[in-house]
């Protein structure tokens, strides 16, 4: 068996891959429903039904993954264009 195959089999014996967006939004409804205390790599892993391993493949750290659910939070805030517009910089 090829190290690339092997590589393929290891990896298919795993847990199944966690999509980015799945994880961010897994975090936020942890931080909704018991505060940012709450988040862990940890306790994010166990309501995904995964690994910390997992999780780390997409984020290098906690704070990676608090920036990405903090910016995921700011893009849902919806702003009036010309409220903005009017609004001074400052």
């Amino acid at each position: 068996m090829s190290e690339e195959t092997d590589q393929l089999v290891r990896r298919a014996a795993g847990r199944p891959p966690v999509p980015p967006d799945r994880i961010v939004a897994m975090a936020l409804e942890i931080v909704d429903e018991e505060g940012a205390e709450a988040l862990s790599m940890r306790a994010l892993a166990e309501r995904l039904g995964s690994g910390t391993a997992t999780l780390y493949r997409h984020f290098g750290n906690r704070a990676e993954l608090v920036a990405q659910v903090v910016d995921h939070m700011f893009g849902l805030v919806e702003l009036d264009d010309r409220e903005v517009a009017s609004a001074g910089w400052r």
